[in-house]
């Protein structure tokens, strides 16, 4: 598998873009065996069995069963290969998967984040904020070419990092016009849609969704050298070295172990505000998260962590709808987290400390452990952490944060 492997500029690449393109050799006989199986599967005059699996959409879920040729397509070695350089050896692949098979005059879809809605619920999505390590992704594989306006899917690149997609974003997307046997990789959370079709024809993907299991020791691509990080990567998208640095195994490259801070009294203020004001510019609060997380003192923390705990008390989890809100809407509380697990294990004495302060019986504090333990979660390197590991161990019997999610 070494030499499937991806290569420095490909992860790169990938951290930067949201997704990368396989076009691994697949016989032509195993693309028209899926393609014949899927179009059976999606036949309305086939009984219906009570074995029959289906997602909350309708879309098929049991498709290893009724399409056996994808356990083929998926042990491929360039796919396989390409998996493992950005989610591990040991990724694993989710229950959760789906045949999504467009008919000829489909009407489309709009540019979404998959598990856009809290109430799907049942794992799908991260409950407070929307993890931005690739620790999830999606991948579609395409058993039959797809031309333009066939319902091609499109994917906006760089907006995996958004709960609002940028304009200039938006307006240049990338459009899938894909040869039979071609497998995209996308982060979980990059915006996607189907388009509508226009020519006549279905359109088959099929949707499988693979997890990081473990947190990253060493890279597990194809690693030469480390990128030229330069001061414009790093001043407008600083979460690609956060990213690659957790990917690589190194937890302490983001943030160096500094007691004074890189930052003025002035700066960090202005920072600070930008953050509050991201329903306003959310690109700019994001890159001040990463910033602060960054480039702050270590005692900003404290800060961060008395602003986390003043946002949560004005939640109301007794709104009925409360969960579908508090996903969609971006909000001061989910950047206060990103620049919390920004701050890498430096941060992670603090946070487990004031998760501990709080009693299991105070249930006005739920919702403030809960979201410090959802950032504690997400910071790199912290799942192998050993003030972390007993923070999490103290917490599974703290009822009150459990249930706040």
């Amino acid at each position: 598998m070494a030499r499937h492997l991806l290569s420095d500029a490909e992860v790169l690449a990938f951290l930067q873009r949201g997704y990368h393109v396989c076009e691994p050799d697949c016989p032509a006989d195993l693309l028209e065996a899926i393609c014949r199986d899927t179009d059976a599967m999606h036949d309305p005059d086939r009984p219906k069995l009570p074995s029959d699996a289906t997602d909350m959409f309708g879309n098929p879920n049991d498709l290893f069963r009724r399409v056996p040729g994808l356990d083929a397509l998926l042990r491929n070695p360039v796919i396989q290969g390409a998996l493992t350089s950005l989610v591990g050896e040991r990724c694993r692949l989710e229950v959760h998967r789906a045949s999504h098979y467009l008919a000829a005059g489909h009407g489309g879809q709009q540019f979404h984040q998959d598990g856009q809605f809290r109430s799907f619920g049942g794992g799908w999505n991260r409950h407070y904020r929307r993890w931005q390590l690739p620790r999830k992704v999606i991948a579609f594989f395409y058993p039959h070419d797809v031309q333009l306006n066939q319902a091609h899917s499109e994917a906006i690149p760089g907006s995996q990092v958004y709960s609002n997609v940028p304009p200039a974003l938006e307006a240049d997307p990338l459009r899938l016009n894909v040869k039979a046997g071609t497998f995209v990789i996308m982060h979980q959370n990059l915006w996607h849609r189907g388009t509508k079709e226009l020519v006549g024809e279905r359109r088959i993907m099929l949707k499988v969704l693979y997890d990081r299991t473990n947190e990253p020791a060493a890279p597990s691509w194809n690693h030469k050298a480390a990128p030229a990080w330069t001061d414009e990567l790093l001043s407008t998208a600083p979460w690609v070295k956060s990213a690659w640095d957790w990917m690589a195994g190194d937890h302490t490259a983001a943030t160096d172990d500094r007691d004074g801070s890189a930052l003025t009294e002035q700066q960090t203020a202005l920072l600070l505000s930008q953050l509050a004001a991201v329903a306003a510019d959310e690109p700019a609060a994001l890159r001040s998260a990463y910033t602060l997380g960054r480039l702050g003192a270590a005692d900003l923390v404290d800060v961060l962590l008395d602003r986390l705990e003043a946002a949560a008390a004005k939640l109301d989890p007794e709104s009925p709808d409360h969960k579908r809100e508090h996903q969609i809407a971006v909000s001061e509380e989910t950047m206060i987290g990103t620049a919390l697990t920004s701050f890498g294990l430096r941060g992670v004495p603090k946070v487990c400390e004031r998760i501990a302060s709080c009693a299991p019986s105070d249930a006005g504090k739920a919702h403030f452990k809960a979201l410090a333990l959802d950032c504690l979660t997400d910071t790199p390197g912290a799942l192998a952490n050993e003030v972390a590991l007993e923070c999490f161990a103290r917490c599974l019997d703290d009822p009150s944060a459990v249930s706040a999610f």
